[in-house]
């Protein structure tokens, strides 16, 4: 949401060629809404495409409201990307979804400047009557997409290798744990990283991590209590770990979907409250980029060499790491092999629940001065 940079954009399909640079990341199935303080962009927007239409109000109206907190936004243009051949008619999903949003967001008082729709046949201005029915080409976005100059690069995909020595020393480890788990056997294998604060820590500063540590982490990654605290300690410090860790018996859950709601101990309730909204993401103070970084790293080699049942606790972990840095798609591809794994899974239901429905975390419209002042000038 920092980034600062003014468009000279001649045409739609230089527009177009630009935006997966503003986006940081490749387009697939995505809304993107690009926010503008006259020709400057202030800040890009991406969701993932709903894959129902039922789910496109919720979708507009999380649109909407996360546009009304970037400050200073004037005028928006917004972008759908299918999959789906080009939209010939107004009736489209595609155009109706567009026209939806346009509508919500110039009753919130902001210039919607455009609307494209870039599909697998073509692209087009939903604005534009002389567009041909099966859009205009898609070389032409690639011309200018060659043309224009690189603003940096785009993140690629992840690609941890797997060692089969490797992964079969995790899986021994596993199988030990799971026969042998004794706290003497835990001692012998991780000393002081018996203690979850100490592992998470261990794994984040260490460059290679032992088979112990592996299991000894996925085993934690299936507890919610644990798997919780290990998502925060590894974005906000050791210190955070420790508050999430406390009355963990009694912890009440930031997604308890129960009958009768969260349960909390009173005695913890301010704490638990804290941890929630961190969780969640209702806080202005910025995740520590490096640290959620190296997480991703581990946990991303961890799940190549993890056994497929033992997965979907990490992916949660690895899903709310990349939500945390503004990465929708790549946390939506972990929580969807999670419940590929167990469509039963709570917590990657509920993740996936949360942030498909657009939510975003406080942190990512704090601007640059604010960050540092919230980290006492540093």
């Amino acid at each position: 949401m920092s980034k600062q940079i003014t468009v000279r954009a001649a045409g739609g399909h230089e527009f177009l060629a630009l935006l997966p640079q503003l986006a940081g990341v490749p387009l697939r199935r995505s809304l993107v809404c690009v926010a503008f303080r006259g020709s400057t962009v202030i800040g890009v927007l991406r969701h993932d495409l709903p894959r129902r239409v039922a789910d496109h109000p919720v979708l507009v109206s999380a649109v909407v409201g996360a546009v009304c907190r970037i400050e200073g936004a004037e005028g928006i243009i917004v972008t759908v990307y299918t999959e789906r051949e080009y939209p010939r008619t107004a009736a489209a999903a595609e155009r109706r979804l567009i026209d939806r949003l346009a509508a919500r967001l110039e009753d919130a008082g902001f210039e919607v400047r455009d609307g494209f729709v870039v599909a697998s046949t073509g692209w087009g201005s939903v604005a534009d009557p002389l567009v041909p029915a099966g859009g205009r080409e898609l070389a032409l976005i690639d011309s200018a997409a060659a043309e224009l100059p690189v603003l940096g690069e785009l993140p690629a995909d992840p690609s941890p290798i797997t060692d089969r020595a490797r992964a079969a020393r995790l899986r021994r480890r596993l199988v030990a744990l799971r026969e042998q788990g004794s706290l003497e056997w835990l001692q012998r294998e991780l000393g002081p990283q018996i203690d979850p604060i100490e592992l998470v820590e261990g794994v984040l500063c260490e460059p290679v991590s032992t088979a112990a540590q592996g299991a000894w982490f996925a085993e934690l990654s299936a507890s919610a209590v644990f798997r919780d605290a290990i998502v925060l300690q590894i974005a906000f410090g050791a210190a955070v770990g420790e508050i999430a860790l406390q009355g963990a018996a009694g912890r009440c859950e930031p997604f308890d979907d129960g009958p009768d709601g969260p349960m909390c101990d009173a005695e913890s309730e301010g704490s638990e409250e804290f941890v929630s909204e961190l969780y969640l993401g209702r806080t202005r103070l910025r995740p520590q980029t490096k640290r959620v970084e190296a997480g991703i790293g581990f946990v991303e080699q961890l799940l190549v060499d993890l056994p497929r049942a033992h997965r979907p606790g990490v992916h949660c972990v690895a899903g709310w790491l990349h939500w945390a840095l503004g990465r929708g798609s790549r946390a939506g591809s972990h929580l969807d092999r999670a419940l590929e794994i167990d469509p039963d899974h709570a917590m990657a239901r509920l993740l996936d629940t949360y942030l498909g429905s657009g939510a975003l975390p406080e942190w990512a419209f704090v601007r640059e001065d604010e960050h540092r002042a919230l980290q006492g000038g540093r």
